[in-house]
């Protein structure tokens, strides 16, 4: 059930964030598609460094949300890979021109992420939101088979699937959001 919020209640629910920088985990809230968000590790560059939601992360990727401005309803950041990522460690998140989020190095990415707040807890320093690109476009989920017939080889037997994310208007799943904030940190 959806419930209509008053300009009040956006405010309150707007004020925690305004003007503030914060290192957190992602997850995925959806149903059906809960996870942990994180990168891809497949070997190749074409494979590496794409956001992907997994329900057993192979390792905790952090993201850090550097606030620009805020507007009535959202909070605009530019969002990157935290420390202890290797190469992908201050990469920008990214959108390729297919539509999937990646890691880029910061020079490749100069749009901003729109972050609309649904709930900000205080005590647990989680905030559920959801995420749109610059052009108001939300993150969603595009379940792929990997291992699948191509012109480079047969079907592999252990396949699997993988969830990217992506700003792609036909994904399946229209993802929501929690931030664990980790740490409160100063906009670079």
């Amino acid at each position: 059930m959806l419930v209509s919020l008053t300009e009040q209640d956006q405010e309150v629910r707007m004020h925690h964030l305004n003007g503030k920088s914060f290192i957190a985990r992602i997850d995925s809230l959806s149903t059906g598609v809960e996870g942990t968000i994180g990168l891809s590790e497949e070997w190749g560059p074409a494979k590496n460094g794409w956001l992907i939601c997994e329900s057993t992360p192979t390792s905790l990727t952090t993201f850090r949300f550097d606030y620009i401005e805020h507007t009535p309803d959202r909070h605009h950041y530019h969002v990157s890979v935290a420390a202890g990522r290797g190469n992908h460690e201050g990469a920008r998140v990214g959108i390729s021109r297919n539509g999937y989020l990646g890691a880029y190095s910061v020079s490749a990415v100069t749009d901003f992420w729109k972050v609309e707040v649904v709930r900000f807890s205080e005590p647990n320093q989680e905030l559920h939101f959801t995420w749109r690109d610059h052009q108001g476009h939300r993150v969603s989920l595009r379940r792929e088979y990997e291992g699948a017939p191509s012109d480079r080889g047969p079907a592999k037997p252990n396949g699997r699937f993988i969830d990217y994310l992506s700003v792609d208007k036909n994904a399946a799943y229209v993802l929501r959001f929690k931030a664990r904030i980790l740490e409160w940190v100063s906009p670079h």
